[in-house]
């Protein structure tokens, strides 16, 4: 008689032995990324690394501005996001600034497609209510004692109206979009992927909530943060000073007429 042949019966393997599985090639991956660059002293690999992050303590042999980019970019490949920071319980106790603290995350961030159509209309939609708000300023300025909501009705069914409120939708619209593309450029030079400015529209005040950019990716590191950071401010300065004394020129002194809206700005500390 001839034997049957058995078929083979498969077990699941238990959740936790999974996770940890899964920690160890995460460590594994870490350490084929990062072991020519950073001198590991120590691992731990938590019980979820899918929620938590593995956590690999070590003193870097080359600056972090040096080597990030390119771990991130490894890591980012294989579909793990790293977390680099200075170990704060190291330089407590005396060590060096060379030690640090890498987490690894499952998971990367994914680059997303800009959608350019969405900040175009967002962008003219803002120049329509900065020019209406700079329209209603310059009726307000002809007759101070008209209502307001006589003057926006006034504005909205007079559609040229709009075009007297350009100096002031060009000068707050100009600042405000070299702030964000200081911002945008500085990030472009460093490599970072981020979106387009989106601007936001508001029919009132100075009709704009202002703007933002969106990062498409983390940072490398705090140089580069900073840099990102500080580039729009610095922007923005650079047109807003000269515009601030170009426009004081241009502007009257008079007394302000009884009944009048309007508010007090305080001292300068440039005029």
């Amino acid at each position: 008689m001839s034997e049957q042949a058995v078929p083979p019966t498969w077990t699941t393997p238990p959740d936790d032995l999974l996770r940890q599985t899964q920690g160890e090639a995460m460590v594994l991956a870490a350490r084929q990324i990062v072991g020519n660059d950073l001198s590991i002293e120590s691992v731990q690999i938590p019980r979820n690394p899918r929620r938590k992050p593995v956590v690999l303590k070590g003193l870097l042999n080359r600056p972090s501005e040096d080597v990030f980019g390119g771990w991130l970019a490894e890591f980012n490949r294989r579909g793990y996001t790293p977390l680099l920071r200075p170990d704060e319980d190291a330089l407590k106790s005396g060590g060096t600034s060379q030690a640090v603290v890498l987490e690894v995350l499952a998971g990367a961030v994914p680059k997303t497609r800009s959608r350019a159509w969405i900040n175009l209309v967002l962008f003219v939609l803002t120049v329509i209510s900065t020019l209406f708000v700079g329209a209603l300023y310059g009726e307000l300025d002809i007759d101070p004692t008209l209502p307001t909501n006589v003057l926006i009705v006034r504005i909205l069914t007079t559609p040229s109206l709009l075009l007297s409120g350009w100096p002031f939708a060009a000068t707050l619209l100009g600042i405000l979009t070299a702030h964000e593309f200081g911002h945008y450029f500085a990030a472009r030079y460093h490599k970072v992927a981020v979106t387009l400015p989106y601007f936001l529209p508001m029919p009132l005040g100075f009709g704009t909530l202002g703007a933002f950019i969106r990062l498409k990716e983390p940072v490398p590191d705090q140089r580069k943060l900073f840099d990102i950071g500080v580039a729009g401010p610095l922007a923005g300065l650079v047109l807003a000073v000269p515009l601030l004394f170009f426009c004081l020129c241009l502007s009257p002194i008079d007394i302000v007429p009884p009944g009048s809206g309007g508010f007090v700005e305080g001292n300068s500390l440039l005029y």
